[in-house]
């Protein structure tokens, strides 16, 4: 498969969801979007972002979303009402393109501690890249890490990123 002219791997979250952008499956950028924990503030922020970048269903940009999942049996006890929000917050995201793809985290991370993952990303990137990514507070930087795998796992499974 040819590579993405553009790729955006999105963590998303009511707090802070993390964006990661690939040009030609090189990484090109991380974003950080924040707001005050409300889903309807986070929707506004990513109207805004995506709107300021010129993406919308019309354009032929890539899109890969992690959806939240809730695990009833050795799950991390997350609150299913809290999913249901960043499942909403993942459809803001993914209705701004035509075509988008949705990620578990087991399917992306194989359920791997963040601090695990985020350590076998940074192997992979250039010290441009890490720079980018250490330039996030580092409270929320787990979800820009985030937003990298999962592009990089996306990139590898469609096999654009060779």
């Amino acid at each position: 498969m040819k590579p993405y002219s553009v790729l955006y791997a999105v963590d998303p979250s009511t707090v802070a969801t993390g964006i990661a952008i690939f040009t030609y499956a090189e990484l090109l950028d991380v974003v950080l979007l924040q707001s005050n924990g409300g889903v309807v503030d986070m929707i506004r922020e990513i109207q805004r972002f995506f709107g300021s970048h010129g993406v919308n269903v019309q354009r032929s940009y890539a899109c890969v979303v992690e959806t939240p999942v809730a695990y009833p049996f050795g799950g991390r006890g997350a609150d299913p009402n809290d999913l249901i929000q960043v499942a909403v917050v993942a459809g803001a995201v993914r209705a701004h393109f035509s075509t988008s793809t949705a990620v578990t985290p087991r399917q992306w991370n194989g359920g791997v501690p963040k601090k695990i993952t985020a350590k076998r990303i940074r192997a992979l990137l250039t010290p441009k890249q890490i720079a980018m990514v250490e330039a996030v507070p580092y409270g929320v930087r787990h979800n820009v890490w985030d937003a990298i795998g999962i592009g990089m796992y996306h990139l590898k499974a469609t096999g654009a990123g060779t």
